[in-house]
């Protein structure tokens, strides 16, 4: 009887396993996602880190082509201030394609959520199922 009993629970628990690890695995989703749009954010960061400095570049370049004497000085330092404007205006665009990225995640993000919460209440519905017959079984 008792090698019966835990043959007819064995099914249930490991249906049980199944339905926690699929729960994990949709939990996980949503995580990875969630990541993602921290990675892009952090990048975003980066960038405007990057054209501050370009920005402030620019200001010392142009306070210094006002001391210089020499035309070759002045421009090297031309040429450095069209450098750091190039540089900015290239990571501005790339500003802007992350910000659109972002947006596209944090939508399909939050379509995820929704699906992974019904899919979570459903799996998680199933284990409550499971286990009020693995209860009745023991009674």
């Amino acid at each position: 009887p008792e090698l019966e009993r835990e043959r007819h629970a064995f099914g249930p628990q490991r249906q049980k396993g199944f339905e926690a690890l699929a729960i994990e695995a949709e939990r996980r989703r949503v995580k990875e996602a969630e990541e993602a749009i921290e990675a892009r954010q952090r990048e975003l960061k980066d960038l405007e880190t990057r054209v501050a400095d370009a920005e402030a570049k620019i200001v010392r370049y142009k306070t210094q082509q006002m001391q210089v004497k020499k035309q070759e000085e002045y421009d090297a330092l031309t040429h450095e201030i069209a450098t750091h404007r190039s540089e900015i205006e290239s990571w501005e665009m790339e500003q802007l394609d992350l910000m659109d990225q972002i947006e596209h995640a944090e939508h399909q993000l939050n379509a995820l959520k929704a699906e992974v919460a019904t899919r979570v209440a459903t799996l998680e519905s199933h284990l409550r199922t499971i286990d009020d017959g693995l209860a009745q079984n023991e009674a």
